[in-house]
């Protein structure tokens, strides 16, 4: 049996190679223990062990087993690869390495990090260094899923320097979304669009329409505080605002109205230790108060807000909505070639 195996891989294999053969019945394999039918050493220290070439469309090696892997590939050095797959053609789409499966849970590619302090399953380098396609109606072309405590499903980071370096790109067309998301969001940094709108199911009837608000913008970092006070018998009224009020705001704006009728009204005592101080002409009157103040914590300070801005280099001549300048959409900031 042994060497009726050599003779289907090819003597010229094994002509200057020395030769080892085990042989195990197959009684030996049936208990989980494995069955050697040849083993091989071909190569020298360093070099390649065992080569397989193929001529034609074939496989080079091929391996079937009904029971476990088809083929386990072990490397112990430290940098050494378990698996090495490569294309060498310059043009085609043929993968260095592809897997398969026919199973609805299973998976064609499956990448495990098992050290308890770190790991990647997965690392993709390349021009496009991962694509990922789905093919069903509810297919997940990419799914990234983390277990611990401070996990992160998926990571994207660049190194770029300029305004068209994106660690994490989606796109979509109309009525789709580029990114969509279940849950909190928070963004440490600046959050551009185009509008900033709440949208919620109508409570008229929300199983058939939608309502949809667009948020206030302004050309500062503002802030808006509201409420209603009553003065007194002598017609003043004092707000106490919170704590960190001043810490975060400057530049104070009001707006009083009165709700007790057509009378005056007036800030007797402007913002001072987050309180201010309101006057009426008639007394035990209820005013509605705004105010307004302009944003100057720490964060605000090292990034203020330029509100005319002009293009970087990369960006002259291109727009965020070309089609509404009569431009084609190639013509689009952040439009990938």
């Amino acid at each position: 049996m042994s060497m009726e195996f050599l003779r289907r891989v090819g003597l010229s294999l094994v002509a200057a190679s020395s030769i080892g053969l085990l042989a195990a019945g197959v009684g030996g394999a049936a208990d989980g223990g494995p069955l050697i039918i040849g083993g091989l050493n071909l190569g020298t220290p360093g070099g390649n062990i065992t080569q397989l070439r193929a001529i034609g469309n074939g496989p080079a090696f091929y391996a079937t087993n009904e029971w476990g892997n088809g083929v386990s590939a072990i490397a112990y050095p430290p940098y050494a690869i378990g698996v090495y797959g490569i294309h060498q053609s310059t043009n085609g789409t043929a993968p260095g390495v592809q897997g398969e499966t026919y199973s609805p849970n299973g998976y064609g590619v499956l990448g495990l990090a098992n050290s308890s302090n770190g790991g990647i399953g997965v690392v993709a380098h390349g021009y496009g260094g991962m694509l990922g396609t789905a093919t069903g109606l509810l297919g997940v072309a990419v799914h990234g899923k983390a277990e611990g405590s401070n996990g992160i499903g998926v990571f994207g980071e660049t190194t770029g320097e300029t305004p068209t370096a994106y660690a994490v790109y989606g796109t979509s067309s109309p009525p789709g979304y580029a990114g969509y998301f279940q849950g909190n969001v928070g963004v440490a940094g600046t959050l551009s669009a185009l509008t900033k709108n709440f949208k919620i199911d109508d409570p008229l009837d929300p199983a058939h329409k939608y309502l949809v608000h667009s948020s206030v913008e302004s050309s500062e970092l503002k802030n808006v505080y509201d409420g209603i006070a009553t003065t007194d018998a002598k017609g003043f009224a004092t707000v106490q605002l919170p704590r960190w009020f001043q810490v975060i705001n400057k530049d104070f704006r009001y707006q009083l109205t009165s709700l007790s009728g057509l009378q005056e009204v007036a800030v007797a005592k402007e913002i001072a230790h987050n309180r201010f101080t309101i006057q009426s002409e008639k007394p035990n009157s209820r005013i509605s108060w705004q105010v307004t103040g302009i944003r100057h914590d720490p964060y605000a300070n090292a990034h203020p807000l330029t509100v005319e801005q002009r293009k970087p280099q990369a960006e002259q001549g291109k727009y965020l909505t070309p089609e509404l300048y009569g431009k084609k959409k190639s013509a689009g900031i952040g439009r990938l070639p």
